[in-house]
């Protein structure tokens, strides 16, 4: 947690999908990148350059 994005894509390659977080004024305040793994989907949130919450999905 924590980490820059740029070590994230280093780390776990390029997410298959990207999907926009807004807030009630539609301004962008993050970002959520899913990745699959081993059956799962991980999704990462990103925010401020920074991976800041990591949920999986089975």
């Amino acid at each position: 947690m924590g980490d820059p994005v740029g070590r994230l894509a280093e780390l776990a390659g390029p997410p298959v999908h990207k999907e926009v977080v807004e807030n009630e004024f539609g301004a962008q305040v993050a970002e959520t990148w899913e990745y699959r793994r081993d059956g799962k989907s991980l999704l990462i949130t990103v925010k401020d350059g920074k991976a800041q919450q990591i949920r999986e999905l089975h």
